[in-house]
């Protein structure tokens, strides 16, 4: 539940970005970064990985899988908006928010799919929960 919150925090976030920009001290892109990429990215990837564990009868615990598939999407989300805070930066900025990215949901489908596949057995990461 901790990551929803963690995601939720990029709604007010971005608000407080697109203020600044308003008054020009920042690039509007920014706040639409925490918007997209922290608040329905985050959102997105804490919803798919609570649902898949409860419709497929797993422990309703983020294994160590799922906590570095959080914190893929939570760098990814913090160095796309970086990128846009810090243009000196933004080119590696941008490859690691891509590369975060790629790793949340890559991460994901690797950790995940089995149980979406209906494959019995220990998914990576993913505990089973006793009957």
């Amino acid at each position: 539940m901790l990551i929803l919150h963690v995601g939720y925090a990029f709604v007010p976030l971005g608000f407080l970005l697109n203020a600044l920009a308003a008054f020009g001290y920042v690039l509007p892109s920014a706040g639409v970064h925490a918007w997209m990429v922290g608040g329905a990215g985050i959102m997105t990837l804490a919803v798919m990985t609570r649902a898949t564990l409860g419709h497929t009868g797993q422990e309703l615990t983020a294994s160590a899988a799922t906590q570095a598939i959080y914190a893929a999407i939570v760098i990814a989300a913090l160095a796309r908006i970086c990128a846009v805070l810090d243009p000196a930066h933004s080119e590696i900025l941008l490859h690691v928010a891509a590369f975060a990215w790629v790793v949340a949901f890559f991460g994901y489908a690797i950790a995940f799919g089995p149980l979406l596949l209906g494959i019995r057995g220990r998914a990576l990461g993913v505990r089973k929960l006793a009957a």
